[in-house]
């Protein structure tokens, strides 16, 4: 759950470590819906947000999918 996360990029930063040399991350988050509870509740990272932080934990985007309506698909 990245929005439960305090400090995103410091642990993407000291995950990479047990990560392979060709290693990926793939990321799923929800976006916000308006009035949903997603979007109540604060219980999502906009896609801006997911890639910026990554990037500035060293990982560049690979990867996006749109297949999912309500969701962010990421990989890193």
């Amino acid at each position: 759950m990245f929005h439960n996360l305090s400090e995103p990029t410091e642990y993407f930063e000291n995950i990479k470590q047990f990560l392979k040399s060709n290693g990926k991350i793939a990321l799923i988050d929800y976006n916000k819906k308006g009035f949903s509870i997603i979007g109540i509740s604060g219980h999502y990272v906009p896609e801006e947000v997911l890639i910026n932080k990554l990037e500035k934990a060293g990982f560049q985007v690979s990867e996006k999918f749109d297949f999912l309506s309500e969701q962010s698909f990421i990989i890193f």
